[in-house]
């Protein structure tokens, strides 16, 4: 029941346009490669990239032609062709051979561009990684995570599930100020939510909220969290830390998005916190007065439970016992 309650609600989210600017992985765009130099939103996180292996001259890559720009007219005949595993072995020849030379980066699109049509997703989303890495600065850097979002959308869909959540999650630390940033980062949360992982699905929502708070995706990541720490609070009925997360959670989305139409059902788990939390140290209060059997340990806690719960449905209950312990309703 869980699981199509989480799909349902991402289906409605996706109707409301939530999956904006989504490109089919089966269309791929041209390479437009930058001009060095150019102004690019994203280049501070390309340059902090962490690197794989750089590539280098091997006997299992190596060029037909003999320089870097007829191996790259080479690869572009077979693409065009069709011939798409002789393309991507020709542009792969020459990063490998030529990874200074002015044609890799096209080459390297190449690469990446090609394995995707082959449905070589997982291989192509490493191409597109090692693009960014070493040739981010002389490509166009949201053309290049719109295609490894493209490839993790569609291998969700295909139920690559925990390859699809990974991408994601990639996707979101390489490029934490791109703007499909957020959209990835509320994918791989409901992912893992939709699998019961509430705790690492509420890490992923409020890591959303921490970098990208003012997005559109804000509003659904912060009711999300809440829904999961309140599902935490629940099983956790003894954990108070987990009570008090799910109580600020939920007071936090209801204050920040009131207009959201989770706010019914946020609020409704709101109350029924409090009132598992007033139970809890009401019972507290209790067990002092009638296992401890201590009256002045008890009339303190009452006070504080009262403190704490003035309107509490136990505030009354907790009034009687403590003018039961102390007459005039002061400590003993």
């Amino acid at each position: 029941m869980r699981h199509r309650l989480v799909r349902a609600c991402l289906a409605a989210l996706l109707a409301a346009g939530w999956g904006r600017g989504q490109v089919s992985p089966m269309r791929s765009p041209s390479p437009r490669l930058a001009e060095p130099g150019s102004a690019d939103p994203l280049a501070e996180d390309v340059a902090a990239m962490d690197r794989p292996e750089r590539k280098q001259p091997s006997f299992w890559h190596r060029p037909s032609a003999t320089n870097a720009a007829a191996q790259l007219a080479r690869g572009r005949a077979f693409e065009q062709r069709g011939a798409l595993r002789d393309a991507t072995s020709a542009y792969l020849a020459l990063v490998h051979a030529w990874h200074n030379a002015t044609e890799a980066p096209d080459a390297q699109w190449g690469a990446a561009r090609t394995f995707e049509a082959r449905r070589r997703y997982v291989r192509a989303f490493e191409e597109y990684r090692y693009l960014l890495a070493f040739f981010g600065e002389r490509v166009p850097s949201g053309e290049v995570l719109a295609r490894q979002m493209a490839i993790a959308n569609h291998l969700r869909e295909g139920h690559s599930r925990d390859r699809a959540r990974g991408m994601y999650e990639e996707i979101a630390r390489a490029a934490p100020h791109w703007s499909g940033t957020p959209e990835a980062l509320l994918r791989a949360g409901a992912l893992y939510e939709d699998d019961g992982e509430n705790e690492q699905a509420a890490l992923v929502y409020e890591r959303l909220l921490s970098q990208a708070g003012q997005s559109p995706e804000a509003a659904a990541a912060a009711f999300r969290a809440a829904a999961c720490r309140y599902r935490l609070a629940r099983r956790y009925e003894r954990d108070e830390a987990a009570c008090a997360r799910a109580l600020s959670a939920l007071s936090l989305a209801l204050r920040d998005y009131p207009d959201r139409p989770e706010r019914d059902t946020a609020a409704q788990q709101l109350t029924e916190l409090k009132n598992v939390r007033a139970q809890r140290q009401f019972e507290a209060a209790a067990f002092y007065e009638r296992v401890r059997r201590d009256p002045q340990a008890a009339a303190a806690a009452y006070r504080e439970f009262l403190r704490r719960f003035p309107d509490s449905a136990q505030a009354e209950a907790a009034r009687d016992r403590l003018a039961a312990l102390s007459p005039d309703g002061a400590a003993p």
